[in-house]
Order: structure tokens, then sequence, then C-alpha cells
């Protein structure tokens, strides 16, 4: 391969690829950027790329930055632009040439200019964001901060706003802000938030897994100084019933010991039934509705169900078909 660097072309670099037995060159246009490339610039980047493609008459055109993420990456295709990552993850396409290696691991990810939706005020945020309730709805970050559970400031609905917009999740307009495929941000936050550190309580229950669920539900509102939902698999049987489990599981905050005494939980080593674990965040308990099972909102269910190992996935993608997606699709 042969590299010049011709101004004209308005390209950091012409590329000359000559396949072997072919003695006509294929011409490559190359974009090298110094940051990160995001989904928000890669689809104005692409757009405008295609365009010079064709003008120039060029067989291609490669993007080569630091980090590319999966969803930029794929913007790129779209337009049938090329990308190379400095881990050697790449996609070329020209004609019969065809080029694709991924999964790479990239030391340049964590080092992401524009920083990470998936903080605790972050996720506070995409929790009203995502609820199925209210997709479709234009917010202004006044009213997105005031609908977070605890509360958030309008600075941080900003940044938060700023950070999914330059990836390509929302649509900002005159009135606000939507979501731009829900199913998508949802998917990114179980993928890519960093898992919290948990800790947790393992309690052997005499009752059975339904008897359990229904004291909890009748001794919680006698409780003042606890706050507690059903969570991860025994939410997903309330949401969506698919994975049959002998243990229940509960997020709480607060004084534990006055539920525990409740329930009769003893607490064991092993053999457990019931796993408490404490809420890294408040935000956890988002949606709660006096009268209503007292169980963590679908979207929370999902992030959890997608970090539960076993057949977790299996059921946050039941949960995801049966209760979201319906709501998801305009």
């Amino acid at each position: 391969m042969s590299v010049e660097n011709p101004e004209r072309f308005g390209f950091d670099a012409i590329g000359k690829l000559y396949p072997k037995g072919d003695e006509t060159p294929l011409q490559w246009g190359v974009v090298i950027k110094r940051r990160n490339l995001e989904p928000r610039e890669a689809e104005l980047l692409g757009a405008r790329l295609a365009e010079v493609k064709v003008e120039q008459g060029l067989d291609g055109i490669m993007v080569i930055a630091p980090f590319v993420s999966e969803a930029a990456a794929e913007l790129l295709a779209k337009r049938e632009i090329g990308y190379w990552d400095a881990s050697g993850n790449c996609r070329i396409s020209s004609g019969a040439l065809y080029i694709e290696r991924k999964g790479f691991p990239n030391r340049y990810a964590r080092q992401a200019s524009q920083g990470s939706p998936f903080t605790r005020a972050g996720k506070r945020l995409l929790r009203p964001l995502l609820d199925p309730e209210g997709i479709g709805r234009t917010w202004t970050l006044r009213d997105l901060a005031k609908a977070a559970y605890p509360g958030v400031s309008l600075g941080q609905a900003h940044a938060l706003a700023k950070l999914l917009e330059n990836q390509n999740h929302i649509i900002r307009g005159p009135e606000g802000i939507q979501v731009r495929d829900p199913g998508a941000l949802l998917r990114a936050w179980a993928r890519e938030a960093k898992a919290p550190r948990l800790t947790q309580r393992r309690f052997y229950s005499p009752l059975s897994q339904d008897g359990f669920r229904k004291r909890f539900e009748e001794v919680l509102p006698s409780l003042p100084d606890l706050n507690a939902a059903l969570a991860s698999f025994t939410a997903a049987s309330e949401w969506a019933p698919f994975v049959r489990q002998h243990r229940s599981f509960l997020y709480w905050s607060g004084d534990l010991k006055p539920l525990q005494d409740a329930l009769s939980l003893q607490a064991v080593p092993d053999g457990e039934n019931v796993v408490a674990t404490l809420a890294p965040d408040e935000g956890i308990f988002y949606g709660r509705k006096l009268g209503e099972p007292p169980i963590t909102c679908a979207v929370q269910t999902y992030i959890d169900l997608m970090h539960a190992g076993g057949r977790g996935e299996e059921a946050a993608e039941h949960l995801f078909e049966r209760i979201l997606k319906p709501r998801y699709q305009p």
C-alpha cells in the first residue's frame, strides 16, 4: 500500500492499495482523528464523506481514530465508510475487498473525551427517559431533572443531554429532547455501565416464594425506617414470568433488622433462599407507587437481569419483548 498526501483531495492522506495480481490500484481517502469517534460525530462525518467519495471518484474512505465505538462503526458502515482503530478493530470494504476485524480490547475506550452517561446522576435521569409510560414524550431538561428520583440538578440534566446527543441517543428540538431509540439506549446502559460493588446478605426463609412475596408486601408499609423492593428474577416474575427461581431477591436501604424479624429471616452462610442487596443508590427505587407491588421498575429490572448471570440475559430479553419493546416501538 502506498500513501500520498495531496491537499487537493481534502484528506489527511490518500492510500493506494494494489490487490494481488491487479495493476490498477484501489484509491482510498484517509481521515485521521486524534480523538475518539463518538456516534454523533460519526453520523455527521459519514454523511459528508459519502458525498466526497462520489465527487472524487474514490474506491473508498477510511476513518482512523484511537477508539471507534460500536455505534459509531455501525453509522459509518451504513454510509459505506470504513474505519480502523488503534487496537486493530477495522472494517474495510470496496468491491471484492472486504476486511473486518472486531472484538479486540481497546485501551483508549476508557479515555472517551465525552465521559459516560451512566454515572449515578445519569442513571437517575435515564430511568424516567426510558420509562415505558413516558416514551414519546418531549422533555424539557427542567422537567427531566424533577422527574428523576432522587432529584438531580438542572446542570446535571444539561450534562447528560449533551452526552446523549453526542452519542446519537436523543433528538434535540425547540421544545426539548426526545429519545431516538429507547431500546438501543437501554442496551447501551446494560453493556457499557460499570457494575457497582454490591453488599449482599443471605437468608433462609421458611416461607414459600409466593408466601414470601405476599408477606413482604404486607409488612413493608409498617416499616418507616426501611426502603425496599423486590428485584431481579423476583421482580421479573411480576412483570413477565419466565425463569422459576428457588430464591427471592430484594433491594433495601435503611434498617433491615425489622424486616428480617417480620419475615423470620435467618442469616446463613449458604443454602439461602432470600438474597438482600443494599441499594447502591436510592434511584433503584424509582417508580414505586402506593397500592402497587413493591418491585423495581421494568427498566431497572432489565438492567439487573442482564448483570445477574445464569439465565439472567434470557429473562431480560423476555421482559424486553413482553413489556418494554411494545411501548418502545413507534
